[in-house]
């Protein structure tokens, strides 16, 4: 059966979500709003109500597929590294010496872990090497790379509309990075490997060489 959403009441059959995680222990009372999130949560009970909610899924014939996993199924392409590298931890977005640190980092850490760093957020803390003299002066708390709490709400960033998917750009700069997590999933995992993607609405267009469209959060294959 093809990927697609013909109805937002139908039958659900596959869906992406994601589980809290580390993100949202990065979440503080000074912070939350800043990343555009209500308050801080009970991080264990999030995963364990999380993991409830996709059981009882589970049990009624849902396919749920862990937005984090099809991350780190896609990094496991370097193809995939490189093009995180060049569009998520870019001189731009991380400084000039901290990008080329984090090409290597990316390049050489086990996929899973990229993932689950490239969503949770990385601070000063997380990194050994010398990442410039900004970076050096900085709080250990600072984030070299925000936490992105808010990637919970996969309807957001990305979703399929008929037999299409958007990939949705945020307007809040702190949400900007979930745009880019959704369309290396899109680009680079096994799983839409086999995806022929064609204007009609072309499901993922290019413009500028960028992939301008995405899926929905509690939206899969219906």
């Amino acid at each position: 059966m093809p990927f697609g959403v013909n109805s937002e009441v139908g039958r659900l059959r596959q869906v992406m979500v994601h589980r809290p995680g580390l993100e949202h222990a990065r979440l503080t009372p000074s912070n939350a709003a800043e990343l555009l999130f209500d308050d801080v949560l009970w991080v264990a009970r999030a995963k364990t109500e999380h993991d409830m909610f996709c059981a009882a899924m589970r049990d009624r014939g849902v396919e749920v597929f862990e937005a984090e996993d099809l991350l780190a199924q896609a990094l496991a392409s370097p193809e995939a590294r490189d093009w995180v590298s060049d569009h998520i931890l870019n001189e731009r977005e991380v400084g000039i010496t901290a990008a080329q640190r984090a090409a290597e980092w990316a390049g050489s850490a086990e996929p899973a872990v990229v993932a689950e760093f490239l969503i949770g957020g990385i601070t000063k803390t997380d990194v050994a090497r010398d990442a410039g003299l900004v970076w050096e002066s900085a709080d250990p708390t600072s984030m070299l790379l925000p936490p992105l709490p808010n990637f919970l709400f996969q309807r957001d960033p990305s979703c399929w509309i008929y037999d299409g998917v958007t990939i949705n750009p945020m307007t809040k700069p702190t949400r900007k990075p979930e745009t880019m997590i959704m369309e290396t999933i899109y680009r680079f995992s096994p799983m839409f490997a086999a995806e022929k993607f064609v204007e009609g609405g072309q499901a993922v267009h290019e413009l500028d060489g960028r992939v301008k469209s995405s899926l929905s959060t509690t939206g899969g294959r219906r």
